[in-house]
């Protein structure tokens, strides 16, 4: 029982919001660019790359970062 509680409260898995003008992303591993109309992201063996215009980002911490903005497109590749 407590192995099973310990993968439940310690699981890295990533999770992404998308909102209207906005995303949410928790448990990345690093950012790797950041422009006003440009952000590279990290997650494990994978890269989100969001693409727009005015991105900025509010909250940066604890491994969850939030960025606002206008979204044109957000792809997840290699």
């Amino acid at each position: 029982m407590f192995k099973e509680l310990n993968k439940f409260f310690y699981d890295q898995n990533f999770k992404i919001i998308i909102f209207d003008r906005g995303i949410n992303i928790n448990n990345y591993d690093e950012v790797l660019l950041f422009e006003s109309n440009k952000i590279l992201i990290r997650i494990k063996d994978k890269i989100i790359k969001i693409i727009g215009k005015d991105l900025t980002i509010k909250r940066f911490e604890n491994k969850e970062i939030f960025i606002s903005g206008i979204l044109n497109n957000i792809n997840m590749g290699d």
